[in-house]
């Protein structure tokens, strides 16, 4: 999931890992050190997010030789810098779902993470993704395929009834 939030006055943007529609990531904020982003313990400000699929293509003897420098490294944050360095030389292409069901379900699935992690502003915001891919004229569908986006709708709503229910 690409995160954009407001944070020390410009708009940054942040990868976050989502594996079976839940996000693995701290419950932490995040702010900007010299060469990238970090966690820390302050909120921030999210403005808008997106689901993508980002690939990372890298052999087990390329990532051998890329994390045999870490052995001799004393300073986490050096580390740090070599793993995130590693990933973003790595890192092939990114997809960004066009199907609109396929989106939907994503972004019930991120929704439903949401809610179970009291998280209720990202979830609606999820939420509305998710009947706004739904929103787009389908041309050419099976009724089996109508079923599903009705019963994705369907889910939806419980959900939206869960979000309210939780939110009191």
């Amino acid at each position: 999931m690409r995160l954009v939030c407001h944070l020390g006055g410009e708009t940054e943007s942040l990868l976050l890992s989502v594996i079976e529609g839940i996000l693995v990531a701290p419950t932490l904020g995040v702010t900007t050190s010299a060469r990238d982003q970090i966690l820390t313990g302050r909120p921030i400000d999210a403005v808008d997010f997106d689901i993508e699929q980002v690939r990372l293509r890298l052999s087990p003897r390329r990532l051998a030789e890329a994390i045999a420098p870490l052995d001799r490294m004393t300073s986490p944050e050096e580390s740090s810098l070599v793993v995130r360095s590693i990933i973003m030389d790595n890192l092939r292409y990114k997809i960004t779902s066009t199907e609109p069901l396929d989106r939907a379900i994503d972004f019930l699935s991120l929704a439903r993470d949401f809610v179970r992690k009291g998280n209720f502003r990202l979830a609606a915001v999820s939420l509305r993704k998710s009947e706004a891919a739904l929103s787009v004229p389908i041309t050419g569908i099976t009724a089996a395929y109508a079923r599903r986006v009705r019963t994705v709708k369907e889910q939806i709503a419980r959900t939206i009834d869960e979000l309210r229910r939780s939110a009191h």
